[in-house]
């Protein structure tokens, strides 16, 4: 990976804060797998990855303008980076807390049977 060249950065964020599309593509493909690197390391799922930095990515084209200094534009788009990910693996962890352990020997005991048989009785027996 090459050195990025903050000067030239700097000159495609004015760019594209003047509404030049091709500026913010040039960019994009600047800063792209340096930010991939980090949000899959983060992260460890390259799924995760590229959806954290479609969102980076959103945010900031909606926010470009929002920053005063534009050769402070990696470190802004590093930040922005580090909080969707954290935001995403917080998230994650909440979710996997909250997934019910998966217990063969209960999912095989009459008792799990029974609420089984309950339940469709419940759902598809009294419609007929």
């Amino acid at each position: 990976m090459a050195d990025l060249d903050y000067q030239y950065i700097a000159s495609l964020v004015e760019r594209t804060k003047n509404n030049d599309s091709d500026a913010f593509a040039e960019l994009y493909v600047a800063t792209y797998q340096r930010q991939y690197y980090f949000a899959y390391n983060y992260l460890r799922d390259e799924y995760l990855a590229q959806d954290a930095l479609q969102e980076a990515y959103i945010l900031v084209l909606k926010n470009i303008f929002s920053l005063k200094d534009s050769s402070l534009f990696i470190s802004w788009l590093n930040q922005i980076t580090f909080r969707i990910c954290f935001n995403m693996q917080k998230k994650q962890k909440k979710l996997s807390e909250e997934m019910v352990d998966y217990d063969p020997e209960y999912l095989r005991s009459q008792k799990y049977r029974g609420i089984l048989k309950a339940l469709f009785q419940h759902l598809f027996l009294k419609r007929l």
